[in-house]
């Protein structure tokens, strides 16, 4: 009978722990998506500033987009 309850205490130990290692990966998944879609922003930002200060032209600028977008895109 105590057998039973160690094994039945040891299932439930090891639910929580996979219940946990789920939760910080769904996390560690959300954070990254927002740190990638930050980095997105600030390229953007970057871009922008360039056209704005000359370093660019709109041509330029819009390849840069065009290949930034499709970057987005593809992840």
């Amino acid at each position: 009978m105590i057998n039973i309850i160690y094994i039945i205490i040891t299932l439930i130990f090891l639910y929580i722990i996979f219940v946990i290692i789920r939760a910080i990966n769904i996390g560690l998944n959300a954070k990254n998506k927002i740190k990638e879609k930050s980095d997105i922003n600030n390229r953007f930002e970057k871009l922008k500033e360039l056209l704005e200060d000359g370093t660019l032209n709109q041509e330029e600028f819009d390849k840069a987009k065009k290949r930034l977008l499709s970057d987005l895109d593809e992840q």
